[in-house]
């Protein structure tokens, strides 16, 4: 671990496959939202079923059971670092409490402004799942940011 850290701080080769991968993973990325709006136009709600396919809801299926929930499963663990020091032994229930709050306020959202939640959603999808897996030392900041975008942008296309 530390050889890596070393190579990260002096530009070695796994900082440079960092920011080569970045750059390909953008280009994969806009080629796959190009070939949609060729395929849809940017009108491509009117080209959209009203209700999925199945084929699509077995996918989502996956994709939640693959990723969502493992991803999920770890919640409690960032809560800890974020109540236990101030509830102590009470941290627990008041983390759920907070947790299933946040839940229904996300429920309410969608159901009074649906296309206004999707977005934001879409926007802290790509935010949370970018943030979490780029290492902020590696790129200067504005290769960070546009790693981010890339990276949580990929779980979320």
């Amino acid at each position: 671990m530390g050889d890596k850290d070393a190579q990260r701080r002096a530009g070695g080769w796994y900082g440079r496959w960092r920011v080569n991968h970045t750059w390909v993973s953008l280009l994969v990325t806009g080629a796959v939202i190009s070939v949609q709006v060729a395929r849809f136009g940017t009108n491509a709600q009117a080209s959209i079923p009203l209700v999925p396919s199945q084929s699509e809801v077995l996918l989502l299926a996956v994709a939640v059971a693959l990723f969502g929930v493992p991803h999920g499963a770890t919640d409690h663990l960032v809560g800890a670092s974020i109540f236990q020091k101030a509830f102590q032994s009470l941290w627990l229930p008041v983390f759920v409490v907070v947790y299933l709050a946040l839940m229904a306020l996300v429920v309410l959202c969608w159901s009074v402004a649906p296309s206004f939640s999707l977005a934001a959603f879409l926007l802290m999808s790509v935010a949370h799942w970018g943030l979490g897996d780029v290492e902020e030392d590696l790129s200067p900041s504005v290769m960070f940011w546009l790693e981010v975008a890339v990276r949580g942008g990929v779980a979320i296309v």
